[in-house]
Protein backbone atom coordinates (compact mmCIF):
# COMPACT_ATOMS: atom_id res chain seq x y z
CA UNK A 1 0.00 0.00 0.00
CA UNK A 2 2.39 2.27 -1.22
CA UNK A 3 0.71 6.17 -0.42
CA UNK A 4 3.66 8.51 -1.61
CA UNK A 5 2.65 11.96 -0.28
CA UNK A 6 -0.73 11.23 0.04
CA UNK A 7 -2.03 10.20 3.35
CA UNK A 8 -1.90 6.39 4.71
CA UNK A 9 -5.48 6.83 6.12
CA UNK A 10 -8.57 9.10 5.78
CA UNK A 11 -10.74 9.05 8.46
CA UNK A 12 -14.27 9.84 7.36
CA UNK A 13 -17.05 11.42 9.88
CA UNK A 14 -20.74 12.43 8.52
CA UNK A 15 -22.47 14.66 11.09
CA UNK A 16 -25.31 15.84 11.69
CA UNK A 17 -26.09 18.39 14.60
CA UNK A 18 -23.48 16.79 16.87
CA UNK A 19 -22.54 20.09 18.76
CA UNK A 20 -22.80 18.07 22.26
CA UNK A 21 -20.31 15.47 21.79
CA UNK A 22 -18.14 16.72 18.65
CA UNK A 23 -15.39 18.31 20.55
CA UNK A 24 -14.80 14.76 22.27
CA UNK A 25 -15.26 12.97 18.94
CA UNK A 26 -13.24 15.45 16.91
CA UNK A 27 -10.17 15.39 19.70
CA UNK A 28 -9.93 11.44 19.90
CA UNK A 29 -8.73 11.76 16.10
CA UNK A 30 -6.89 14.64 16.13
CA UNK A 31 -4.82 12.86 19.47
CA UNK A 32 -4.37 9.57 17.51
CA UNK A 33 -0.61 8.10 18.29
CA UNK A 34 -0.53 7.37 14.26
CA UNK A 35 -0.62 10.89 12.96
CA UNK A 36 -0.18 10.39 8.78
CA UNK A 37 -3.80 10.85 7.99
CA UNK A 38 -6.31 13.33 6.58
CA UNK A 39 -9.98 14.44 8.38
CA UNK A 40 -12.92 14.28 5.92
CA UNK A 41 -15.47 15.92 7.66
CA UNK A 42 -18.83 16.11 5.83
CA UNK A 43 -21.42 18.59 7.98
CA UNK A 44 -25.00 16.93 7.01
CA UNK A 45 -27.34 20.24 6.84
CA UNK A 46 -26.82 20.80 10.83
CA UNK A 47 -28.76 23.44 12.16
CA UNK A 48 -27.35 23.37 15.35
CA UNK A 49 -23.89 24.71 16.52
CA UNK A 50 -22.11 22.25 14.56
CA UNK A 51 -20.46 24.19 11.66
CA UNK A 52 -19.08 26.88 14.27
CA UNK A 53 -17.31 23.77 16.45
CA UNK A 54 -16.02 22.59 12.77
CA UNK A 55 -14.43 25.38 11.43
CA UNK A 56 -13.04 26.28 14.72
CA UNK A 57 -11.07 22.88 14.62
CA UNK A 58 -10.30 23.09 11.22
CA UNK A 59 -8.65 26.56 11.74
CA UNK A 60 -6.11 24.55 13.98
CA UNK A 61 -5.19 21.74 12.18
CA UNK A 62 -4.97 21.42 8.89
CA UNK A 63 -5.44 18.00 8.31
CA UNK A 64 -9.02 18.24 8.42
CA UNK A 65 -10.99 19.46 5.88
CA UNK A 66 -14.49 19.93 5.44
CA UNK A 67 -17.52 19.81 3.29
CA UNK A 68 -21.53 20.60 3.90
CA UNK A 69 -24.51 19.44 2.47
CA UNK A 70 -27.17 22.45 2.16
CA UNK A 71 -29.76 19.34 2.30
CA UNK A 72 -30.15 16.49 4.52
CA UNK A 73 -28.88 13.42 3.01
CA UNK A 74 -29.34 10.65 5.79
CA UNK A 75 -26.79 7.96 7.12
CA UNK A 76 -26.73 5.83 4.21
CA UNK A 77 -26.29 8.99 1.47
CA UNK A 78 -24.09 11.12 3.69
CA UNK A 79 -21.77 8.26 4.61
CA UNK A 80 -21.74 7.07 1.33
CA UNK A 81 -20.61 10.84 0.41
CA UNK A 82 -18.14 11.51 2.74
CA UNK A 83 -16.44 8.57 1.85
CA UNK A 84 -16.00 9.28 -1.84
CA UNK A 85 -14.68 12.45 -0.80
CA UNK A 86 -11.35 10.58 0.74
CA UNK A 87 -8.16 10.38 -1.09
CA UNK A 88 -5.92 7.79 0.68
CA UNK A 89 -6.26 4.02 0.11
CA UNK A 90 -7.73 3.36 3.16
CA UNK A 91 -10.85 4.96 4.85
CA UNK A 92 -11.59 4.80 8.61
CA UNK A 93 -14.91 5.74 9.99
CA UNK A 94 -15.87 7.72 12.76
CA UNK A 95 -18.89 8.40 14.35
CA UNK A 96 -19.91 12.10 15.84
CA UNK A 97 -20.62 11.20 19.36
CA UNK A 98 -18.08 8.47 19.85
CA UNK A 99 -14.10 8.51 21.22
CA UNK A 100 -11.47 6.29 19.88
CA UNK A 101 -8.83 5.31 21.97
CA UNK A 102 -5.36 6.77 20.74
CA UNK A 103 -4.15 3.33 19.41
CA UNK A 104 -7.07 2.95 17.30
CA UNK A 105 -5.81 3.91 13.86
CA UNK A 106 -2.64 2.48 14.28
CA UNK A 107 -3.92 -0.91 15.27
CA UNK A 108 -6.24 -1.05 13.01
CA UNK A 109 -3.65 0.29 10.55
CA UNK A 110 -1.67 -2.88 10.96
CA UNK A 111 -3.84 -5.39 10.21
CA UNK A 112 -4.74 -4.09 7.07
CA UNK A 113 -0.50 -3.92 6.60
CA UNK A 114 0.18 -7.18 7.54
CA UNK A 115 -2.63 -8.88 5.56
CA UNK A 116 -3.22 -8.36 2.26
CA UNK A 117 -6.83 -10.68 2.36
CA UNK A 118 -8.33 -8.59 5.23
CA UNK A 119 -10.48 -5.85 3.45
CA UNK A 120 -12.22 -4.61 6.65
CA UNK A 121 -11.02 -4.35 10.44
CA UNK A 122 -13.34 -3.40 13.21
CA UNK A 123 -12.72 -3.28 17.33
CA UNK A 124 -15.05 -4.47 20.40
CA UNK A 125 -15.70 -1.38 22.16
CA UNK A 126 -17.09 0.03 25.16
CA UNK A 127 -20.32 2.05 25.80
CA UNK A 128 -20.56 5.28 27.48
CA UNK A 129 -24.02 7.31 28.57
CA UNK A 130 -24.42 11.24 27.60
CA UNK A 131 -21.57 12.43 30.52
CA UNK A 132 -19.15 10.13 29.00
CA UNK A 133 -19.85 7.75 32.23
CA UNK A 134 -18.29 3.87 31.20
CA UNK A 135 -21.69 1.82 31.50
CA UNK A 136 -21.56 -0.76 29.49
CA UNK A 137 -18.15 -3.05 29.55
CA UNK A 138 -16.71 -4.63 26.61
CA UNK A 139 -18.40 -8.54 25.62
CA UNK A 140 -15.71 -10.67 24.12
CA UNK A 141 -18.34 -13.43 24.37
CA UNK A 142 -19.60 -12.02 20.88
CA UNK A 143 -16.45 -13.37 19.20
CA UNK A 144 -17.16 -16.99 20.00
CA UNK A 145 -19.98 -17.52 18.20
CA UNK A 146 -21.41 -16.80 13.93
CA UNK A 147 -23.81 -13.73 14.61
CA UNK A 148 -26.09 -11.67 12.47
CA UNK A 149 -24.75 -7.97 13.23
CA UNK A 150 -21.16 -7.29 13.34
CA UNK A 151 -19.24 -7.35 16.97
CA UNK A 152 -18.19 -3.94 15.97
CA UNK A 153 -19.98 -0.48 16.16
CA UNK A 154 -19.91 1.53 12.69
CA UNK A 155 -17.56 3.79 14.02
CA UNK A 156 -14.68 1.48 14.47
CA UNK A 157 -14.15 0.32 10.85
CA UNK A 158 -11.56 0.95 8.58
CA UNK A 159 -11.54 -0.33 5.35
CA UNK A 160 -9.43 -0.57 2.16
CA UNK A 161 -11.17 2.41 -0.43
CA UNK A 162 -10.73 0.14 -3.70
CA UNK A 163 -12.89 -2.89 -2.63
CA UNK A 164 -14.99 -0.09 -0.82
CA UNK A 165 -15.78 1.41 -3.93
CA UNK A 166 -16.01 -1.87 -6.44
CA UNK A 167 -19.07 -2.97 -4.38
CA UNK A 168 -20.64 0.27 -5.09
CA UNK A 169 -20.11 1.98 -1.15
CA UNK A 170 -23.03 2.80 0.91
CA UNK A 171 -26.65 2.26 -0.18
CA UNK A 172 -27.77 5.60 -0.39
CA UNK A 173 -31.31 5.01 0.53
CA UNK A 174 -31.00 3.55 3.85
CA UNK A 175 -31.62 6.23 6.25
CA UNK A 176 -30.11 2.81 9.22
CA UNK A 177 -28.37 0.22 9.27
CA UNK A 178 -26.19 1.15 6.70
CA UNK A 179 -23.56 0.34 7.90
CA UNK A 180 -24.58 -3.57 8.44
CA UNK A 181 -25.09 -3.66 4.97
CA UNK A 182 -21.53 -2.68 3.99
CA UNK A 183 -20.02 -4.86 6.23
CA UNK A 184 -22.05 -7.89 5.22
CA UNK A 185 -21.17 -7.06 1.26
CA UNK A 186 -17.52 -5.88 2.34
CA UNK A 187 -17.39 -9.33 3.97
CA UNK A 188 -18.19 -11.18 0.00
CA UNK A 189 -14.74 -9.60 -0.77
CA UNK A 190 -12.07 -10.54 2.17
CA UNK A 191 -11.43 -11.12 5.00
CA UNK A 192 -13.38 -9.20 8.08
CA UNK A 193 -11.75 -8.84 11.16
CA UNK A 194 -12.26 -7.85 14.88
CA UNK A 195 -9.83 -6.77 17.35
CA UNK A 196 -10.22 -7.88 20.74
CA UNK A 197 -9.31 -4.47 22.55
CA UNK A 198 -12.08 -2.17 22.98
CA UNK A 199 -10.39 0.48 21.26
CA UNK A 200 -13.59 2.45 20.78
CA UNK A 201 -15.65 4.20 22.91
CA UNK A 202 -19.80 4.05 22.17
CA UNK A 203 -21.68 6.27 22.90
CA UNK A 204 -25.67 5.20 24.42
CA UNK A 205 -28.62 7.95 23.79
CA UNK A 206 -31.92 7.45 22.96
CA UNK A 207 -31.83 8.91 19.24
CA UNK A 208 -34.61 9.00 16.91
CA UNK A 209 -33.95 6.04 15.37
CA UNK A 210 -34.48 4.17 18.81
CA UNK A 211 -36.96 6.43 20.24
CA UNK A 212 -39.21 5.16 16.70
CA UNK A 213 -38.35 1.87 16.89
CA UNK A 214 -39.70 1.91 20.68
CA UNK A 215 -42.71 3.98 19.83
CA UNK A 216 -43.93 1.84 16.34
CA UNK A 217 -42.03 -1.56 16.70
CA UNK A 218 -43.52 -2.52 13.36
CA UNK A 219 -42.40 0.88 11.23
CA UNK A 220 -40.37 2.25 8.42
CA UNK A 221 -37.15 2.24 10.59
CA UNK A 222 -37.90 -1.67 11.46
CA UNK A 223 -38.13 -2.38 7.60
CA UNK A 224 -34.86 -0.34 6.34
CA UNK A 225 -32.63 -2.60 9.36
CA UNK A 226 -34.03 -5.89 8.15
CA UNK A 227 -32.94 -4.36 4.30
CA UNK A 228 -29.82 -4.18 5.69
CA UNK A 229 -29.99 -7.69 7.48
CA UNK A 230 -30.96 -9.16 3.84
CA UNK A 231 -28.48 -11.91 3.12
CA UNK A 232 -28.42 -11.18 -0.25
CA UNK A 233 -29.54 -7.46 -1.34
CA UNK A 234 -27.16 -7.51 -4.57
CA UNK A 235 -29.44 -10.51 -5.86
CA UNK A 236 -32.07 -8.68 -6.39
CA UNK A 237 -33.09 -7.97 -10.38
CA UNK A 238 -31.82 -5.05 -12.15
CA UNK A 239 -34.02 -1.79 -11.46
CA UNK A 240 -35.32 -3.47 -8.54
CA UNK A 241 -34.53 -2.89 -4.72
CA UNK A 242 -34.41 -5.84 -2.38
CA UNK A 243 -37.46 -6.72 -0.58
CA UNK A 244 -37.30 -6.03 2.94
CA UNK A 245 -37.52 -8.85 5.88
CA UNK A 246 -39.07 -6.63 7.58
CA UNK A 247 -41.97 -8.61 7.77
CA UNK A 248 -40.46 -11.16 9.83
CA UNK A 249 -41.52 -10.86 13.71
CA UNK A 250 -38.36 -11.99 14.62
CA UNK A 251 -36.68 -9.31 12.90
CA UNK A 252 -38.92 -7.02 14.57
CA UNK A 253 -38.72 -8.07 18.13
CA UNK A 254 -34.45 -8.59 17.68
CA UNK A 255 -34.52 -4.26 16.62
CA UNK A 256 -37.00 -3.55 19.43
CA UNK A 257 -34.81 -5.24 22.27
CA UNK A 258 -31.75 -3.67 20.50
CA UNK A 259 -33.53 -0.27 20.92
CA UNK A 260 -34.84 -1.06 24.22
CA UNK A 261 -31.40 -1.90 25.34
CA UNK A 262 -30.03 0.85 24.02
CA UNK A 263 -32.29 3.14 26.05
CA UNK A 264 -31.44 1.71 29.52
CA UNK A 265 -27.90 1.58 28.87
CA UNK A 266 -28.64 5.65 28.21
CA UNK A 267 -29.82 5.57 31.69
CA UNK A 268 -33.26 6.27 30.11
CA UNK A 269 -36.63 4.06 30.68
CA UNK A 270 -38.37 2.86 27.29
CA UNK A 271 -41.46 3.08 29.20
CA UNK A 272 -44.70 1.11 27.97
CA UNK A 273 -43.92 1.30 24.09
CA UNK A 274 -41.90 -1.83 23.52
CA UNK A 275 -44.44 -3.60 25.98
CA UNK A 276 -47.29 -2.62 23.07
CA UNK A 277 -45.48 -3.25 20.39
CA UNK A 278 -44.90 -7.17 21.92
CA UNK A 279 -48.45 -7.14 23.14
CA UNK A 280 -49.34 -6.56 18.86
CA UNK A 281 -46.68 -9.26 17.70
CA UNK A 282 -47.01 -11.61 20.59
CA UNK A 283 -44.12 -13.49 23.41
CA UNK A 284 -43.28 -16.39 21.82
CA UNK A 285 -39.67 -16.19 20.65
CA UNK A 286 -36.45 -15.99 22.63
CA UNK A 287 -36.25 -11.89 21.42
CA UNK A 288 -39.42 -11.20 22.44
CA UNK A 289 -39.34 -12.44 26.23
CA UNK A 290 -35.84 -10.57 26.66
CA UNK A 291 -37.47 -7.37 25.23
CA UNK A 292 -40.32 -7.78 27.65
CA UNK A 293 -38.41 -8.69 30.48
CA UNK A 294 -36.15 -5.88 30.03
CA UNK A 295 -39.02 -3.60 29.39
CA UNK A 296 -40.71 -4.30 32.30
CA UNK A 297 -38.12 -4.55 34.67
CA UNK A 298 -36.79 -0.87 33.55
CA UNK A 299 -40.46 0.57 34.55
CA UNK A 300 -38.69 0.63 37.73
CA UNK A 301 -35.29 1.56 38.03
CA UNK A 302 -33.26 1.83 34.70
CA UNK A 303 -30.06 1.63 37.17
CA UNK A 304 -30.53 -1.13 38.85
CA UNK A 305 -31.33 -2.99 35.75
CA UNK A 306 -27.97 -1.60 34.18
CA UNK A 307 -25.85 -2.49 36.83
CA UNK A 308 -26.86 -6.14 36.53
CA UNK A 309 -26.86 -6.09 32.87
CA UNK A 310 -23.13 -4.43 32.97
CA UNK A 311 -22.32 -7.32 35.88
CA UNK A 312 -23.38 -10.32 33.34
CA UNK A 313 -21.18 -8.93 31.06
CA UNK A 314 -18.18 -8.66 32.83
CA UNK A 315 -18.80 -12.50 34.13
CA UNK A 316 -19.06 -13.65 30.56
CA UNK A 317 -16.37 -11.53 28.96
CA UNK A 318 -14.25 -12.89 31.44
CA UNK A 319 -14.74 -16.20 30.14
CA UNK A 320 -14.45 -15.50 26.93
CA UNK A 321 -10.85 -14.65 27.66
CA UNK A 322 -10.55 -17.61 29.00
CA UNK A 323 -11.51 -19.68 25.71
CA UNK A 324 -10.22 -16.84 23.55
CA UNK A 325 -6.87 -17.09 25.25
CA UNK A 326 -4.23 -14.92 23.49
CA UNK A 327 -5.84 -14.11 20.07
CA UNK A 328 -5.80 -10.68 19.40
CA UNK A 329 -7.86 -10.95 16.51
CA UNK A 330 -10.86 -13.00 15.50
CA UNK A 331 -12.33 -12.94 12.30
CA UNK A 332 -16.38 -12.32 11.99
CA UNK A 333 -18.04 -14.11 9.45
CA UNK A 334 -21.72 -13.32 9.32
CA UNK A 335 -24.63 -16.06 9.95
Amino acid sequence: MDTGTSPSISVVMPVHNGGPHLDAAIGSIVGQTWQDFEFVILDDASTDDTPAILERWAARDARIRLARSPLRQGWGGSSDRVARLATAPVCARMDADDVAHPERLAREWAVLRDHSDVVLVGTLSEGIDRAGRRVRPRDRWVLLRRTTLPPFPHGTIMFRRAEFLEIGGYRRDIEVGEDLDLCRRMSRRGRVVVLVDALYQYRFHAGSATRELLENGAGRVLDQIATALDRSPERAPKGRRARPAGASGRARTRALYYATACTVWAGDRPGVAPLRSLARTGFLTPDALKTGLLAGSALGSPAAVRAAMGFTLLVRDRVAGWLLGSRATVDWRPR
